[in-house]
């Protein structure tokens, strides 16, 4: 679960910060916990259940993403080129 001040990328929206994790007391939500989030580069606000399965993920720091990319040359490659749209969202789940 993430929490407040979180940085995510937000399905294929962009990357978004949580403001809160709540009841966020609109018609219709019963007592489902949301996350509030508001968008880095949009005057957008978002609120996602946070038990919905919504594609989230966190954004890794610049150490995280500087580690990984050293570490590219070393990584062995899959050919997905021929793999079916289902094979491939089990490949990557």
């Amino acid at each position: 679960m993430f929490q407040k001040n979180d940085l995510v990328l937000y399905r294929t929206e962009g990357i978004y910060k949580v403001d809160d994790v709540c009841v966020p007391g609109i018609s219709g939500t019963s007592d489902r916990l949301y996350y509030v989030m508001h968008s880095l580069s949009t005057n957008t606000t978002a609120y996602t259940p946070v038990d919905a399965g919504v594609n989230m993920r966190r954004v890794v720091s610049k150490p995280e993403a500087m580690k990984a990319l050293s570490e590219l040359h070393s990584m062995t490659t899959v050919d997905l080129s021929t793999k079916s749209h289902k094979h491939l969202k089990d490949f990557y789940a």
